[in-house]
């Protein structure tokens, strides 16, 4: 049964047992009104007869004879008169009869005949010398109540049918509201986050509307962030290259979190310090900032491990400001973490719509924070599982990875793709002159000047020892050989260092651009090819595979 209905029924419910409580209240009311009316009018019968008796009752030792006929008249006269007194009967002191009038007319049963007996007494002395009996009819006051009662039943159903109607307005009333926030919450339950409840009241039912309105959009909200959360994981998780991972964290902190200033710190682990990575709203001083650790908040937290919230940055003496002036607001730091070690921490400092971080917001952006230390840490996972340990540029595994991938991509795209074959000089004899350190040292200072001469979306690898590849899409020959040049000239002129003083090194190059429908042993055969070209021309040479011959 709904609310409504029962609120319906408990109306109709009280109006019926008020009802029949005053049906109960005017029967009682009426008999008491009726038992004085009778006592009353029984105290005037005893008047009367007394004043004319009485003298005869004393004068006469009881006896009527005199006052018979005058007796006799004054009781028929009542008779008369009162229609509802079916008997009135005169006694002496003994109770023993000494006149009685009876209505002809009035047949009464038993039921409807009530007696009343007065004394007839001097108020002096309080003797009493006879009684006299009055016997009413209760039929006429029966209908009378009767009619009386009927017409109050009648109302009663009136004013029952009137609860009704309006019990049901009521209910309708106090019941609508409910049932508007009822469908709402039913809504909700099924996941339509849009729903709000317009109660159309300014009652409790109102306020409560209200408060699920604002709970609603809060939950929304709160589901909101999760999803976008979970979106923005899966592209986290995705990534396994650092620098595309750091992108696609910023893009994430941004519209997660509605961030319009952040810095990402990660630990630089030759000088020990926190150096800012990436971040927004960031000024151009703020990537010069190095923090020990320990030093300022970014620092406590790299130190401790724990998020920490300083809720007044102004008044932090631990605050660093990154552009050196003062700044305002709330200031969230999370560390970044995983398998157990601290690597980065990232500065929350300003949002979008200018309020400050909630708890709400601290949560949700440390989650985040988590999901991006797991992503970091996979990405320097896959760094070193592709890149050579003492260069840091890719190993041949991956050089044969992505030469392939780039084949595939020349066939979709028809883009031309050409690969380079280097390889140092007189290496042996670098060595055995002066050291495998000095070795060591020539071929690291050799794969940064080779990071400093290509473009980012080539892909430099050490092919073995002292042998280096380079793959360069969306490259032809023209470009190949122009690039290839540059980069024999960079080495050429760059002094490497030795205890024995600066040392020359040259490299010798060959190219080779790719022709759709050869493989990928093609490609790397003619580029190769075209290097021991370059040998056999003096070294120090840059050869395309077109020019062997």
């Amino acid at each position: 049964m709904t609310l409504r209905r029962k609120l319906i029924w408990l109306v109709t419910l009280l109006v019926i047992l008020l009802l029949l409580a005053n049906l109960v209240l005017v029967r009682y009311e009426y008999s008491q009104v009726l038992a004085k009316n009778f006592d009353g009018r029984m105290i005037a019968i005893g008047s009367s007869v007394s004043l004319m008796i009485l003298p005869s009752l004393v004068a006469g030792g009881g006896s009527l004879d005199m006052k018979l006929a005058e007796v006799d008249s004054l009781l028929r006269k009542m008779i008369e008169e009162q229609d509802d007194i079916v008997e009135i009967s005169i006694f002496d002191a003994a109770m023993r009869p000494l006149q009685s009038n009876i209505n002809q007319t009035s047949a009464v049963s038993p039921e409807n005949r009530i007696e009343k007996i007065l004394p007839i007494r001097i108020r002096q002395n309080g003797q009493v010398y006879g009684f006299v009996k009055v016997i009413f009819n209760l039929a006429p006051h029966a209908e009378q109540q009767f009619r009386l009662l009927s017409r109050l039943v009648i109302l009663g159903i009136a004013f029952s049918l009137l609860g009704l109607i309006a019990s049901f307005f009521m209910a309708r009333a106090i019941t609508s509201p409910l049932e508007k926030l009822r469908d709402g919450a039913i809504e909700f339950g099924r996941k339509n986050y849009d729903v709000r409840v317009q109660a159309g009241t300014a009652d409790e039912i109102g306020v409560l509307a209200d408060t699920f309105n604002d709970m609603a959009g809060s939950i929304q909200r709160q589901i909101g962030r999760i999803l976008q959360l979970q979106e923005w994981s899966q592209k986290i998780a995705g990534e396994l290259d650092r620098s595309r991972v750091i992108d696609t964290v910023v893009k994430a902190f941004i519209e997660l979190g509605g961030i319009s200033k952040f810095s990402l710190m990660f630990l630089d682990e030759s000088s020990g310090q926190l150096a800012i990575v990436a971040g927004v709203g960031l000024s151009p001083e703020a990537h010069k900032m190095r923090l020990a650790v320990g030093e300022g908040i970014a620092g406590r937290v790299m130190e401790s491990g724990k998020v920490m919230r300083v809720e007044k940055i102004a008044d932090s003496p631990e605050y660093k400001s990154l552009s050196g002036e003062t700044r305002r607001g709330t200031l969230v730091a999370i560390p970044l973490v995983a398998k157990g070690r601290c690597f980065g921490v990232i500065n929350l400092h300003e949002k979008t719509d200018g309020t400050t971080f909630d708890s709400s917001d601290e949560s949700i952006l440390t989650t985040l924070a988590e999901i991006a230390s797991v992503a970091f840490e996979n990405a320097r996972l896959y760094d070193l599982a592709i890149t050579d340990g003492l260069t840091k540029l890719f190993i041949v595994r991956y050089f044969h990875q992505r030469i392939a991938e780039e084949i595939t991509r020349t066939h979709r795209t028809s883009r031309p793709l050409s690969l380079i074959m280097a390889d140092i000089d007189h290496f042996k004899s670098i060595n055995d002159t002066y050291g495998h350190q000095t070795g060591d040292a020539v071929l690291v200072t050799l794969a940064q000047i080779t990071k400093r001469v290509f473009r980012e979306i080539d892909i430099p690898c050490r092919y073995g020892g002292e042998e280096f590849s380079i793959i360069l899409p969306d490259t032809d020959m023209n470009g190949s050989m122009i690039v290839g040049e540059r980069f024999r000239t960079a080495v050429e002129k760059f002094k490497f260092s030795t205890p024995a003083g600066e040392l020359s090194v040259t490299i010798s190059i060959g190219i080779s651009t790719y022709t759709l429908g050869r493989s990928k042993d093609e490609l790397i055969h003619e580029a190769d090819s075209a290097l021991y070209v370059s040998k056999r021309k003096g070294r120090n040479a840059v050869t395309h595979y077109t020019n062997v011959t």
